[in-house]
């Protein structure tokens, strides 16, 4: 599985109409990895309210980025902590158990090969989370 972050989806102004304009992805992945991670999600974000690294994980490659998931009383996104290549994503329990359900059609091989998801919903947040197999959307 590989994280990257994805700056200028419009390329310059030559896609106007791209939305969103910024997001997270993650991608080149299969169901068990997809597994891997909700597991990740549940035990040490929603039981033991402990951050969690993507990339500390064993599966994950972060190609340009890093992300850490907290549990937060309410839902206040991604958003760049330091630099443009370090991220936090806090969410309520909520929407962490949301998450878990999107991930779920992608647990099961026959489906792993297409499609895509979003992670949450950003509303007038500026960068999205992605989940999607081959990487597009």
């Amino acid at each position: 599985m590989k994280l990257e972050y994805l700056d200028d989806i419009t390329d310059g102004g030559r896609y106007p109409d791209a939305d969103p304009d910024k997001l997270i992805r993650l991608y080149d992945f299969d169901c068990t990895e997809v597994r891997q991670l909700q597991e990740a999600i549940r035990l040490q974000v929603i039981s033991h309210n402990h951050p969690l690294m993507l990339s500390s994980l064993p599966f994950i490659t972060a190609v340009n980025c890093q992300l850490t998931l907290i549990l937060a009383s309410t839902n206040e996104g991604i958003s760049v902590a330091s630099d443009n290549n370090d991220f936090k994503g806090l969410f309520t329990m909520a929407s962490f158990e949301e998450m878990l359900a999107v991930m779920e059609p992608f647990t099961n091989e026959s489906r792993n090969n297409y499609g895509y998801n979003w992670l949450y919903d950003p509303a007038d947040r500026q960068i999205d989370l992605l989940l999607s197999p081959a990487g597009g959307w």
